[in-house]
């Protein structure tokens, strides 16, 4: 098959994933609609779920079939922020990110900082919301293999902390 060039694919995002031959993606970017905030006015959407289990479980469905089109050196960059409810965070990116790490490997959790941004306010400014990287690779590999650390110091901006070459099992 081949694939179309400058095209919009319309519809569900599995069905339409199943459409595509597998690993023929370099990059899947996507911002799912969050839980339980926005009625699209589509018959099954992702998002108004009855519970949090649901929703993670129907993205899953998605990121499976992400996961079948991306090529090996594909990655996936998922833009998700926190639910806030009766003042508390909900933790649905990090549920996510536990559950994409299953299949494939979480290579960084970005924080896309928003100091003016309304859920920020709400939430007393811990809930930022974030970007996660995930490649493709097999998910017994490690995730991150160096952290730079900034720092004023020009010496100390050189170093390089090194993570285990095994992924620690949760």
């Amino acid at each position: 098959m081949k694939l179309p060039i400058n095209k919009i694919l319309v519809g569900d995002a599995a069905e339409q994933l199943m459409k595509l031959p597998s690993k023929s993606v370099h990059c899947c970017v996507t911002s799912p609609p969050y839980f339980k905030q926005r009625d699209y006015g589509v018959d099954g959407q992702i998002g108004l779920e009855d519970s949090i289990d649901d929703y993670i479980s129907n993205l899953m469905q998605v990121f499976s079939q992400v996961k079948r089109v991306l090529r090996d050196d594909g990655t996936l960059w998922v833009n998700m922020g926190e639910k806030i409810k009766n003042k508390k965070c909900l933790m649905i990116p990090s549920r996510v990110a536990l559950m994409i790490s299953k299949i494939m490997c979480l290579r960084t959790d970005i924080i896309w900082h928003k100091p003016n941004c309304m859920l920020c306010r709400k939430a007393l400014r811990i809930a930022l919301p974030g970007v996660m990287n995930i490649s493709s690779c097999s998910p017994s590999q490690i995730s991150i293999t160096a952290i730079w650390r900034r720092s004023r110091n020009p010496q100390a901006r050189r170093r390089i902390i090194a993570v285990p070459t095994k992924r620690p099992r949760l």
